[in-house]
C-alpha cells in the first residue's frame, strides 16, 4: 500500500512531495502509454492475420465460383480447382489439383510467374551467350525448361513410356466412343520438337504406337501425320518462339487432312506471304522469360478465303474466325501478335457454314489449337466444318459431348481427330460414345 507520508529536514521542516508526484505521474503515463501501444499492436497482428486470411477466403472463393477460362499467358486452357471428395481426398488427387489450379486461378499467380520467368529468362540469355561464345552456334542449351538452339525454343523430347499410361486410357475412349459411328474416321497427327531428341537422333515412338493401335482396331479410314526429320525440317516449319507451326507448316497441315478427307478436291492456292509488321510474341518465349529477348516477325498467306458463316459457341453468326484479315490490311492498332489473335482462339464448337458449297459432305474435325490455322480453308470443301476442342466444349456449349449422338443430330459424313502429343493421351481421355 502506498503511504502518503510528508519528509522532513533534519532540522524537522516538512519537505514538498511535488516533484516526487510528477515523477509518479510520469512514470504512470509512461507505463500507460506502454500498454496501449501493446493493444495497438495486438489488434494490428488480429487485422493483419484477418486480411491475410480474408485475401486467402477470397482468392479460394474466386477459384471456385468465379474461375478464369483460359491461361492466356500459357496459351492453354486455364486449369479449374476441384471439388471435394473423400477418395480423392485420402489418394491424394484432390490436392494435387488444388495445387495444380491455384497455379492459374490464385489472385496474382499468373503475373507472378510472368515476373519470375522474366527475370531468369534475362539471366539464363546472358549465360546463352556466352557459351555460344564459346562453342559457337548449333548448340543444345538448356533454357528454363526448355531447350535453346540458335534462337529457337524447344520442347524435351516426351518418349513413349512417359505417357503410356494416359496414352493407353485416351485410347480405350477414342476406340470404345467410335462404337455406334458409320461414317468414315481419320486420324492426323501433329509430330512436332517433342516427338525428337534431334540431338541424339532419337524419336519418341508415340505416333508408332498410336497408328499401330488404331490401325489394329480397324475403325479408320485414314491416318496420317505431320512428320519432321530433323531440326532443319522443323525450323522450316515452326516458330521460334511458339509450339505452333508457322504458315508453311499450317498450308502443309491443310493439304494433308484434305488429301486424307477428300483426295480429289484440290486445296485452294496459297496467296502472297505477307510478313506483318508486327512483333510475334510466342507461347514459348512468354512462358520462358524470353519475351523480346528472343525475336522473330510471322508471315502468313493471303488465301482467297470462302464467304462463311462462323458460329462459336452459341454466339452470333458473324463472316470472320480469327483476325487474320485486320492484320493483313494493317487496321489493327496492335504492337504485337500472337497465334491465336490470327488464327482464332480455342473454342468448345466452331461451326462454318459455306453456302457456295453442295456436296453433302458435313466433317466434324476433333482437334486442338493445331487446326484453327486451316478451318477456314477446310470450309471451301464442306457444306460444314464443325470443330469441336473436347477440352472447351462443355463449358462452352453448357452440356457434355457425346460423339455418336453429335454425328447423327448434325448429319456429319466424315469425322477426323486432329492434334499433338497431348490430344491423344490426355484431351481424348474425357471422349464419351
Amino acid at each position: 500500500a502506498y503511504v502518503c507520508a510528508h519528509p522532513r529536514t533534519s532540522e524537522g521542516d516538512i519537505v514538498s512531495d511535488k516533484p516526487l508526484r510528477s515523477q509518479r505521474l510520469h512514470f504512470y503515463m509512461i507505463y500507460d502509454k506502454i500498454i496501449s501501444m501493446k493493444k495497438l499492436i495486438k489488434v494490428m497482428d488480429i487485422l493483419f492475420v484477418c486480411g491475410i486470411v480474408g485475401f486467402m477466403l477470397f482468392g479460394l472463393c474466386k477459384a471456385y465460383l468465379a474461375p478464369i477460362e483460359e491461361n492466356a499467358y500459357e496459351n492453354r486452357t486455364a486449369v479449374k480447382m476441384p471439388l471435394p471428395g473423400i477418395g480423392s481426398f485420402l489418394d491424394g488427387s484432390f490436392q494435387s489439383g488444388v495445387e495444380d489450379a491455384l497455379s492459374d486461378q490464385a489472385v496474382g499467380a499468373i503475373p507472378m510467374k510472368e515476373l519470375y520467368n522474366t527475370l531468369s529468362g534475362k539471366i539464363q540469355l546472358m549465360g546463352v551467350d556466352i557459351l555460344t561464345g564459346i562453342g559457337g552456334e548449333g548448340q543444345y542449351i538448356g533454357f528454363n525448361s526448355l531447350i535453346y538452339n540458335d534462337g529457337y525454343l524447344l520442347e524435351p523430347m516426351v518418349p513413349l513410356e512417359d505417357v503410356q499410361d494416359g496414352l493407353d486410357g485416351s485410347l480405350d475412349a477414342l476406340i470404345s466412343s467410335l462404337e455406334g459411328v458409320d461414317v468414315p474416321v481419320y486420324a492426323y497427327y501433329v509430330g512436332r520438337d517433342m516427338d525428337h531428341d534431334f540431338y541424339l537422333g532419337d524419336t519418341s515412338g508415340v505416333y508408332e504406337y498410336i497408328s499401330r493401335r488404331l490401325e489394329d482396331s480397324g475403325l479408320f479410314d485414314g491416318i496420317d501425320a505431320f512428320h519432321v526429320e530433323d531440326i532443319e525440317e522443323y525450323k522450316e516449319y515452326f516458330f521460334m518462339t511458339d509450339h505452333h507451326y508457322n504458315h508453311l507448316g499450317a498450308h502443309r497441315a491443310y493439304t494433308q487432312v484434305l488429301g486424307m478427307l477428300l483426295p480429289h478436291e484440290t486445296p485452294i492456292p496459297t496467296g502472297d506471304a505477307v510478313e506483318l509488321e508486327y512483333a510475334y510474341n510466342g507461347s514459348r518465349s512468354r512462358t520462358a522469360g524470353a519475351l523480346g529477348l528472343v525475336n522473330e516477325r510471322v508471315s502468313v498467306y493471303d488465301y482467297d478465303l470462302p464467304e462463311v458463316r462462323v458460329t462459336v459457341n452459341h454466339g452470333e453468326p458473324t463472316d470472320r474466325y480469327g483476325n487474320r484479315h485486320r492484320y493483313l490490311s494493317g487496321v489493327s492498332e496492335a504492337e504485337s501478335v500472337e497465334y491465336a489473335h490470327i488464327y482464332g482462339y480455342d473454342s468448345g464448337r466452331i461451326l462454318f457454314e459455306n453456302g457456295e458449297v453442295v456436296n453433302g459432305e458435313h466433317l466434324l474435325i476433333l482437334g486442338d489449337s493445331y487446326d484453327n490455322a486451316y478451318l477456314w480453308q477446310l470450309s471451301a470443301h464442306f457444306e460444314t466444318v464443325h470443330a469441336v476442342d473436347l477440352r472447351n466444349y462443355e463449358s462452352g456449349m453448357g452440356e457434355a459431348f457425346y460423339l455418336s449422338d453429335y454425328v447423327e443430330e448434325n448429319g456429319i459424313t466424315r469425322v477426323i481427330f486432329a492434334g499433338r502429343n497431348e490430344f491423344y493421351y490426355d484431351t481424348l481421355s474425357v471422349l464419351e460414345g
